[in-house]
């Protein structure tokens, strides 16, 4: 079972319309081609209950698709779901996918390379649903990101209230706050995508710091 809580569904459902805002703040950054891979996904977890959801990890937005990535016009929400646990469950995309474990692991010592019991105690979302034509080095413009945050990652976040949020990346704590997060339940961190060894190192201090946080806040 991959597909999140219901009451998440029903907020990233109006997304597959597709969004307003692919013609609208987005138009020239996000692009609806579900035969390319590119619609709304990256976003996993809360597969219970949502008061059993321990953690929230918000990251920027989801990379360029894999080669292979195709979705179909039924069911889309339910094929990122599983295409994405499918994917955090055999580490396709090594470095991040082997960092997120890392940091996963460390939040729930008790469910070590769980995935499945990790992902129930956690909801992992972008705080821009879409990946861009030209992911790196281009930054989502403010009028794009903030019509993002606003329509989908506030109203999750409304649903997970009280529940301690781990920011990874550059400028995602910025959004989590646009999104109402209470600064005392807010903790940023770096990317779980690095490019250098020594990016790594610091990178990873700052995981083990969000991680000893979390489980205190939790």
């Amino acid at each position: 079972m991959a597909t999140p809580h219901k009451k998440l569904v029903e907020i990233l459902q109006r997304s597959y319309c597709p969004c307003p805002e692919f013609e609208g703040a987005c138009k020239g950054t996000a692009k609806w081609k579900p035969d390319c891979g590119q619609i709304p996904r990256g976003f996993v977890g809360a597969l219970r209950s949502l008061e059993e959801v321990r953690i929230v990890i918000i990251m920027d937005r989801p990379s360029n698709p894999f080669p292979h990535e195709r979705y179909t016009n039924v069911d889309q929400l339910e094929q990122t779901t599983r295409f994405a646990f499918q994917c955090y469950q055999d580490g396709t995309d090594r470095e991040f996918h082997t960092n997120l474990t890392y940091f996963l692991n460390l939040v729930f010592p008790e469910y070590q390379n769980d995935l499945n019991s990790q992902l129930r105690k956690t909801w992992v979302t972008n705080s821009y649903l879409c990946s861009t034509p030209k992911h790196q080095g281009k930054r989502v413009p403010p009028d794009a990101w903030k019509a993002c945050v606003d329509r989908y990652l506030a109203r999750q976040l409304e649903f997970l209230g009280g529940k301690p949020v781990i920011a990874f990346g550059s400028l995602v704590g910025e959004r989590a706050r646009r999104a109402g997060v209470n600064v005392h339940l807010l903790k940023e961190a770096h990317a779980f995508t690095q490019r250098y060894p020594e990016q790594l190192r610091k990178a990873r201090d700052t995981w083990e710091e969000a991680a000893r946080w979390a489980r205190a806040m939790s």
